[in-house]
């Protein structure tokens, strides 16, 4: 990339695939099928919170698995599944927030997956960090509360500071 730096997330992603592989396109193409196989059970997952019904879940799992997107960029190098991968369980995880509110069940964990989820998506593609303002907005809109939000993306933040603040400084020093 010249004097730029690729952003780290897919880059060490695809580094753990490399040492099984003899091709490195092989080890990419073949991590990209486990991501793309692995959304099939991150939708059933998500769509257990939209639905009681495990024949509704059963359907979506299957138009999931059936989605031609998800077909085409398994095999494209790009990282694309890698980050529909982390977004999905960003969604799943908020989704489980959600249902910890609900239940009355202590939300930290959640919260905590949340910033780590948030920090490997930043990681991934650096415009992902507005998300923040819609995980901001989709808090207060929850608890109709923008102290409880604000508490909440808090701790979400430092988990998510702990991840990109090395890269950060990475870049930092190298481009003065």
């Amino acid at each position: 990339l010249g004097g730029a730096y690729r952003l780290p997330g897919y880059v060490v992603y695809q580094s753990l695939f490399m040492k099984f592989f003899d091709s490195p396109v092989t080890a990419i193409k073949i991590s990209q099928i486990i991501l793309s196989s692995s959304l099939i059970l991150v939708a059933f997952c998500i769509s257990k919170y939209l639905s009681k019904s495990n024949k509704v879940c059963l359907i979506v799992a299957i138009a999931v698995s059936m989605w031609y997107p998800l077909h085409f960029y398994s095999l494209d190098l790009t990282g694309v599944t890698f980050s529909i991968f982390i977004y999905s369980l960003f969604v799943w995880s908020l989704f489980k927030l959600l249902n910890d509110y609900n239940h009355n069940r202590n939300r930290n964990i959640s919260l905590l997956f949340i910033g780590a989820l948030l920090g490997l998506m930043t990681l991934t593609k650096s415009n992902n960090i507005l998300i923040v303002i819609s995980l901001f907005c989709t808090l207060c809109y929850f608890h109709k509360s923008i102290k409880i939000a604000t508490i909440d993306c808090i701790k979400s933040g430092l988990i998510f500071l702990i991840i990109v603040l090395p890269w950060s400084y990475f870049i930092s020093v190298h481009n003065n």
